[in-house]
């Protein structure tokens, strides 16, 4: 106690001692004692005000910093814009904010403040400039104008695995697989090695570019349609005919139309298994996050069966795709939701076997009964979860939830996850809304 008394006689007397009182503001700062810092900060009396700004500016870094740490990343967004408030011709500030308002897909303002301050970045936020341009132009769908930042870039920052990283997927996504593999190339050469991921996509580019021997390309005002060259123009029209259907359908329900063309390969069992290295013949359709394809292996076309299964295909992959785009890659909407929706927009469903499968779970309570799994493989339990999950759907359209929330996907992010959407629609959490999905379905099973 008597120690605690003489500290604080101490700091009584000293605080017009510049460095006693700053000592003591850095010690605050690092145990994230705000208050503390901005107190000692406003008892400095002989400082000038230059300093006193600085000062303050990194009080607000900091907090930023220890928001990041708790994942409130709006609240770290606000910490920066005061600290670039104090200091507006600190560049390096400027882009600690353009990175925040990339992470919390503000993208227009990340590239606002790029461009704003860009004639007085050194050379190394530079680079790193080109990279929050690049990104937020690319979640933005516009890949010109994030390879243009990328190119511009690439002879300064030939050691970055990321910047070529990103020049491939832009090259790929624009349907370049020759660009794409220059780039893969060049990374190879300056940095000595690819990602798993580089070479999953060099494959893919590879495939591509050996697929046009026995493959055609057609295009439509929305989709580039990659099918094989012996099928006629009967087959490309109901191609079509499908596509454009599933863009204006499932377009209208998620308020959402892409900005590029979006392209859809028809492959053969045999091509779809080499392209995608996937072997299992009980995958009917896939929808690749990196280059937005839609891959769908299919060979026969009829205006029966086969015709009724593709349009539930084309509309479950097409639906992925559009989540994909309209929560900007963000790749936080719940799988459940996923698949659910996807499953829930399909045109040709088949109520009666849904239910032959969800009553003796029900009845059972066999069925996922808190958060549903993250991940789920092509077995264990696998069917259980796409039925569970397209009809819990099929209960919030039918509570009337369904389109406010998927108003609120695009707009998920750390500081407004699906838990939250799920309570701000329908009063529930996901343990609630699960049991009050089954009891609907038991009223309904009551023998």
């Amino acid at each position: 106690m008597l120690l605690y008394y003489l500290r604080h006689l101490t700091l009584h007397y000293c605080l017009f001692c510049p460095i006693f009182a700053l000592s003591e503001l850095r010690l605050c700062l690092e145990r994230q004692d705000f208050f503390c810092a901005e107190s000692r900060l406003d008892s400095l009396k002989q400082i000038s005000d230059s300093q006193r700004e600085s000062l303050r500016a990194e009080i607000y870094l900091q907090k930023a910093v220890s928001h990041d740490q708790n994942k409130q990343y709006r609240e770290a967004v606000y910490a920066i814009e005061r600290a670039q408030s104090i200091l507006p011709e600190n560049a390096q500030i400027s882009v600690r904010l353009a990175t925040a308002y990339l992470r919390n897909h503000d993208f227009y303002d990340a590239i606002s403040i790029i461009e704003r301050i860009r004639p007085q970045l050194s050379a190394s936020d530079q680079y790193s400039a080109a990279l929050i341009l690049a990104q937020s132009w690319m979640r933005l769908e516009n890949y010109n104008a994030a390879l243009n930042e990328l190119r511009h870039q690439e002879y300064q920052s030939r050691g970055s695995k990321e910047l070529y990283s990103l020049m491939a997927i832009c090259y790929i996504r624009l349907s370049q697989p020759e660009s794409a593999l220059d780039v893969f190339e060049r990374k190879l050469k300056h940095t000595g090695s690819l990602s798993s991921e580089d070479q999953r996509l060099k494959h893919q580019a590879l495939q591509y570019i050996s697929l046009r021997d026995k493959y055609t390309t057609a295009v439509s005002s929305s989709f580039r349609v990659v099918m094989l060259a012996n099928q006629n123009s009967e087959a490309l029209r109901i191609y079509l005919e499908i596509l454009d259907r599933a863009y204006m359908e499932i377009g209208r329900v998620l308020d959402y139309y892409p900005k590029n063309y979006t392209r859809v390969l028809f492959l053969s069992r045999e091509d779809f298994s080499e392209y995608t290295r996937i072997e299992s013949e009980a995958v009917s359709g896939l929808h690749d996050s990196a280059s937005l394809d839609l891959l769908i292996p299919w060979e026969k076309v009829s205006q029966n069966q086969e015709r009724s299964k593709l349009e539930n295909v084309i509309f479950h992959e097409y639906t992925h795709h559009l989540l994909n785009l309209m929560t900007k890659q963000a790749r936080n909407i719940p799988l459940w939701v996923h698949e659910g929706l996807a499953q829930f927009l399909e045109p040709n469903q088949d109520q009666a076997l849904m239910h032959q499968f969800l009553k003796p779970m029900i009845k059972k309570q066999a069925y996922y009964k808190q958060d549903m799994p993250e991940g789920i493989t092509l077995h264990a339990s696998a069917f259980q979860f796409y039925v569970q999950a397209h009809s819990m759907i099929q209960f919030l359209a039918n509570k009337g939830w369904l389109s406010e929330l998927v108003r609120y996907l695009p707009q998920l992010r750390a500081d407004l996850t699906f838990a939250d959407v799920l309570i701000r629609t329908t009063g529930m959490n996901m343990t609630n809304l699960i049991e009050a999905w089954a009891e609907s379905l038991r009223e309904g099973y009551a023998d």
